[in-house]
């Protein structure tokens, strides 16, 4: 049973330039989800990019980007409350300096243009039991599992469009068997606006080096078709309990150029090439991509809390440590002596009371990433020597607010 109180966060987006979220050169792209009992309300966070397309490739702007992409999605779950599920498919965040809002946009996707050849499927008539990605779903229509691929932006919908014109192809040169079955086009509020298809489930496994010889024969028939399969990687191709061999992604099917200088060029890397490549990889060892269907559920629930008027910074924590000497030390004699255990008789050794005291201020924001993994981050410290009671030197450097800004 659906818990319709909690909202979702579906993490890994497959058709973005990273592989850990959607964070491209037009913007940063977070996809909520909230059941409800009229059906799964989706809503996309759209905000802006942090690093340009051109640096996605340093080692640096990545691991910033990751960060800017994390406090995102932190900033979002304070928002939570603001955001108007099936209001709107999308939403900007906007602001600055820990004052941000949500503001609700309706996002028209492309339309499209393909002619359908299954049966149209409303939307509201498939029940969704799992996310793979934002795109990629799982679900139950006429009492059947399928697998379910839904458009929610303008790539997503483009890699529609591909497939179903490669699926068209692959019917008319009869090799519809070389892809899981398409059984439906899923139409949105009753209209015949195509948003998503429908297929058969992707049951089987991986290819492995074995099916060698049962590959190279699926895309030589691809080949004698006049058609180019440009998507020849490990986590592409299947093989079915039948032994049927199965091209996933088939947006990279298309026609061959029809230059002939062209067509023999792109043959040869696009097939030829990368299937010594894959089978190179696979010599030594199993496929590492598992199944789609056997993949991990990339869900992550953010439980809602009333948004602080102040931010994010909910949780302020000021730590002291007190670096000194002990307050008194043991002599060689009290070691020795048999009188030492015995408190009336001990004999205490003063040292010097001069040491350091570090303050810093640190903050715990209760938001999705810290409940998942907890942590802290540094504000401000300050160090200082001291020669008097920590209490009293505590009030003064409070007063004088001798500070050090520290980076987080």
């Amino acid at each position: 049973m659906k818990d319709y109180g909690t909202i979702e966060y579906i993490r890994r987006l497959t058709l973005s330039s990273s592989s850990s979220g959607c964070n491209a050169d037009f913007g940063r792209f977070y996809v909520l989800l909230k059941p409800s009992p009229a059906g799964d309300q989706l809503i996309v966070i759209q905000a802006s990019s942090i690093v340009p397309q051109s640096s996605m490739n340093d080692e640096v702007a990545v691991r910033e980007k990751d960060k800017q992409f994390d406090y995102g999605l932190q900033i979002i779950h304070t928002l939570l409350p603001t955001i108007r599920f099936g209001h709107t498919n999308w939403a900007y965040l906007v602001g600055r300096d820990n004052n941000y809002r949500i503001v609700h946009k309706h996002q028209s996707l492309p339309l499209v243009t393909e002619i359908p050849w299954c049966p149209l499927v409303d939307e509201r008539d498939i029940e969704i039991t799992g996310f793979l990605y934002a795109s990629d779903r799982y679900g139950i229509w006429n009492g059947v599992k399928v697998d379910v691929f839904m458009a929610w932006d303008e790539i997503s919908a483009n890699f529609l469009q591909n497939t179903m014109a490669a699926y068209r192809l692959l019917i008319q040169h009869n090799l519809e068997h070389l892809a899981y079955r398409a059984v439906g086009h899923v139409v949105r509020n009753g209209t015949t606006e195509i948003c998503g298809l429908l297929t058969e489930p992707a049951y089987g496994r991986m290819f492995e080096y074995s099916d060698k010889s049962a590959v190279y024969k699926a895309i030589a028939q691809i080949e004698r078709a006049g058609l180019l399969f440009t998507g020849i990687y490990t986590s592409n191709i299947m093989v079915a309990s039948n032994g049927q061999v199965r091209l996933l992604s088939l947006s990279s099917l298309r026609r061959q150029p029809n230059d002939p200088i062209m067509r023999a060029k792109e043959v040869e890397n696009c097939h030829w090439t990368r299937l010594k490549e894959v089978f190179k990889e696979l010599e030594f060892g199993p496929n590492p991509i598992p199944p789609p269907r056997e993949q991990k559920r990339l869900l992550l629930s953010l439980p809602e809390f009333p948004a602080p008027a102040h931010g994010l910074k909910l949780n302020v924590y000021l730590v002291f440590k007190v670096h000194s000497p002990p307050a008194y030390c043991k002599s060689e004699e009290d070691v020795k002596s048999k009188d030492f255990l015995r408190p009336k008789k001990r004999r205490h050794v003063h040292a010097n009371t001069t040491g350091t005291l570090e303050m810093l201020a640190l903050d715990a924001p209760v938001s999705a990433w810290s409940l998942c993994a907890p942590r802290m981050r540094l504000h401000a410290h300050t160090t200082t020597p001291y020669d008097r009671v920590p209490d009293k030197l505590l009030k003064e450097l409070l007063a004088a607010q001798i500070w050090h800004q520290s980076v987080c």
